[in-house]
């Protein structure tokens, strides 16, 4: 399963209509307004929320109208320190953070191994090994999930 097919079976189909090319549904998914808790208004998602896309179960800071998903309040750094503590490596995850601007869909990547996690933002993709500390060049998600994760068993 390529990026956007996982992206969009587990998150995206929530989000949008699937049609057309499943980059297509992503980049829609990621860049409409969607409707909050309560009805209320309309957000897309930025500031301050992150997501967890995983098979079993996806998840997200910012509280949609959409009773499927599992939603979190900790910050991004907290959240994906857990899910690397426990997750043992045999289903793909996709690690999202959002901030003013919108998350393009070329910045979307699966996260398969420990060893090269991906943390997909706006600003790009930071990748690293969540089994070793980091090292000098460590981008700042890394080290702030290092923080919290501790040496991982």
């Amino acid at each position: 399963m390529n990026t956007f097919a996982f992206f969009n079976e587990h998150l995206g189909r929530l989000l949008v209509p699937q049609d057309g090319e499943p980059h297509e549904a992503a980049y829609r998914a990621l860049s409409s307004e969607h409707v909050l808790e309560g009805g209320i208004r309309k957000s897309r998602l930025t500031v301050g929320c992150w997501a967890i896309v995983r098979p079993t179960r996806t998840s997200l800071k910012t509280r949609l109208a959409l009773p499927q998903l599992h939603y979190d309040d900790r910050t991004a750094a907290d959240a994906f320190a857990a899910e690397l503590s426990a997750w043992g490596g045999q289903e793909p995850r996709i690690f999202m953070c959002f901030d003013q601007r919108l998350l393009p869909a070329h910045n979307l990547f699966l996260s398969v191994d420990m060893r090269a996690v991906r943390v997909c933002s706006p600003q790009g993709v930071e990748t690293f090994d969540a089994t070793q500390a980091p090292g000098d060049g460590a981008g700042r998600m890394q080290r702030a999930i290092w923080k919290r994760m501790g040496t991982p068993a």
